[in-house]
C-alpha cells in the first residue's frame, strides 16, 4: 500500500450565511509543515465582505495572519487578491498555499458573507495538510472515513 503524507480537514461543510461570519473549525497543524485550503463558493449573491486566516499558539486567543487577508494580500502572480463578488463569485474556488514552518500551531479560516438581502452565500472549505513528519496510516489519521486505493 502506498500511503501519502497528507491529512484532510473539513473546515466548513456546505454552510450558508447572509451578512455574517461562517463558522470554521480550528486546525491543529502539529506534525505537518504545509497546508492548502480550498474555499468553494457555490452561490455569492452579495460581495464577500472578508476572507482571512487567524492563528494561535494554544487554540484560545487568535490573531490575524496579515499576509492572508484577501483584498490586501498578493496573489502568487504578484497581482492584488480580490474577494469573490456577486457578479463573478458563483462556482469559484479560492486557494491558500501555506508554509506552516515557523507558524503557530493552530489556525482557522474566517469568512464573512456580504448582505444578500435574505439570499445566503454558500461555501464549503477543506484543508489538505502535507509534508508530515510521520506519515499517517489509518483512514482516520488521514482525516477520512475510508480510503480507497487502486
Amino acid at each position: 500500500m502506498n500511503h501519502s503524507d497528507v491529512k484532510w480537514v473539513n473546515l466548513l461543510t456546505d454552510q450558508t450565511k447572509d451578512n455574517g461570519a461562517f463558522t470554521a473549525v480550528a486546525v491543529d497543524r502539529r506534525g505537518y509543515d504545509y497546508a492548502e485550503l480550498a474555499l468553494v463558493f457555490q452561490n455569492v449573491p452579495a460581495n464577500v465582505a472578508g476572507i482571512k486566516l487567524q492563528d494561535s499558539d494554544d487554540n484560545s486567543s487568535y490573531g490575524d495572519v496579515t499576509p492572508s487577508v484577501v483584498g490586501t494580500a498578493k496573489q502568487i502572480t504578484g497581482d492584488d487578491s480580490v474577494l469573490p463578488t456577486a457578479a463573478a463569485g458563483d462556482d469559484t474556488i479560492t486557494l491558500f498555499k501555506i508554509d506552516l514552518r515557523n507558524r503557530k500551531r493552530y489556525f482557522k479560516l474566517v469568512v464573512t458573507a456580504g448582505n444578500g438581502s435574505g439570499t445566503a452565500t454558500e461555501l464549503t472549505a477543506v484543508a489538505r495538510l502535507s509534508r508530515a513528519k510521520k506519515s499517517p496510516i489509518t483512514a482516520a489519521d488521514h482525516g477520512a472515513a475510508q480510503i480507497l486505493e487502486f
